[in-house]
């Protein structure tokens, strides 16, 4: 089947990984996958065209697909996308934002085509209220990480439960893979064999809680000395404040920093940890980091907030406990002291990466969403309007 993906931004964010890796996954199936994606300046690609690229996909660049809400581009861009589904003979439109859920739904609408969409955040109450009424009636099916995500999405896409589909996501395997050959990120930034290394990634916005977890570095280095922490940011994206944190703290022999330049870059770093430490979900709700850290056969201490209770099995792949820094070190110190006990964590928590996060299989299980679409005809049986009739569109 021919399914075009929609992604209203030109940043490679944890949301834009998903939507890539999933549109590869569809390719490799055997459908013919359409990846569109915001402008960026003329004769440059942006970070997320340069990872389409490396994936396979060619990037379609037509469309202005703002990140932001932005009516005079919405209005542009609905009946660009418009001709472009029919030219292109789409039969999925698979939207992964809110402005690309607007136009590519309105679009998708013209001409009678079912529109699908991920969820990778519901965002706070005044992102839901926009998306509960820009998007009414423009989605056929849902597509969330969690049973919490599925019970909001119901009521938020004034959709029948049926409509909402539970798949856990997915991360590629073979990327994170710890028997995988990468680049040795221990002797890069000066780590020694025997160092505990403990690390999270910054990517993380609503204030990190950097504080609290270099505090509990802290604790950690007193009781064991060959502590070290690792902070991953992505390239030019150095948080000051953990910087800064650190410095206060007098941390600056025990936390690297170190930034994600090229594509295996985070794969390796992941690598060179014995354990992540996940406090918050910040933007990215699903958690994808944690899945990650699993398949690269990390185990992870973890917040009880969210749904990252819903993901780690409490001493089997890693802790789950109340994020204070009394907490993280006694976690952490547990660890380092019983390489046995962290060497059973790590390969539990691979295990489960194998099982259950495979992006084969959740490629298999939006594969099935689209075929039951189509197979129902169109859409949510909704009357397309004239692709010329956009006076109505409520923007």
């Amino acid at each position: 089947m021919r399914a075009l993906h929609l992604f209203s931004n030109i940043n490679l964010t944890v949301q834009a990984e998903c939507a890539l890796d999933l549109c590869a996954a569809l390719r490799n199936r055997g459908h013919e996958i359409l990846f569109a994606c915001g402008k960026f300046y003329e004769g440059q690609r942006s970070v997320i065209q340069e990872r389409a690229f490396q994936l396979g996909l060619d990037a379609v660049t037509d469309f202005n697909l703002r990140k932001y809400l932005n009516i005079a581009d919405n209005l542009r861009d609905i009946p660009a996308l418009t001709k472009f589904i029919i030219e292109e003979k789409v039969q999925i439109v698979h939207a992964h934002l809110l402005n690309d859920h607007i136009v590519g739904g309105y679009a998708a609408r013209n001409v009678g085509v079912p529109v699908v969409r991920t969820v990778h955040g519901l965002g706070r109450l005044w992102q839901r209220l926009r998306t509960k009424h820009l998007t009414r009636g423009l989605t056929d099916a849902v597509i969330v990480a969690s049973e919490w995500h599925k019970k909001k999405a119901t009521r938020l896409f004034d959709s029948l439960p049926e409509r909402v589909w539970l798949i856990e996501p997915a991360v590629d395997l073979e990327r994170f893979s710890p028997e995988r050959a990468l680049p040795d990120k221990r002797k890069e930034l000066g780590l020694d064999e025997g160092d505990f290394v403990v690390g999270i990634t910054a990517w993380i916005p609503a204030g990190h809680r950097f504080a609290i977890f270099l505090r509990g570095v802290k604790l950690t280095l007193e009781k064991y000395p060959h502590t070290k922490a690792l902070i991953i940011s992505r390239a030019g994206h150095r948080d000051d404040a953990a910087f800064e944190a650190t410095r206060r703290l007098g941390l600056q022999e025990t936390v690297v920093f170190s930034e994600c330049e090229k594509a295996d870059d985070y794969p390796a770093l992941l690598k060179a940890l014995d354990v992540e430490v996940f406090l918050t979900p910040g933007l990215d709700e699903t958690c994808r980091s944690i899945r990650e850290a699993f398949a690269s056969g990390r185990p992870v201490i973890r917040a009880d907030r969210g749904i990252i209770p819903q993901i780690i099995d409490n001493e089997v792949n890693g802790y789950v406990l109340k994020d204070t820094p009394e907490k993280i070190a006694d976690a952490a110190v547990r660890l380092a002291r019983n390489r046995n006990l962290l060497e059973q964590f790590s390969c539990n928590a691979l295990a489960k990466a194998r099982e259950k996060y495979d992006l084969k299989n959740y490629a298999a299980e939006v594969e099935k969403i689209y075929e039951l679409l189509l197979s129902s005809g169109k859409g949510n049986g909704s009357t397309p309007s004239p692709a010329s009739d956009l006076t109505n569109v409520p923007l």
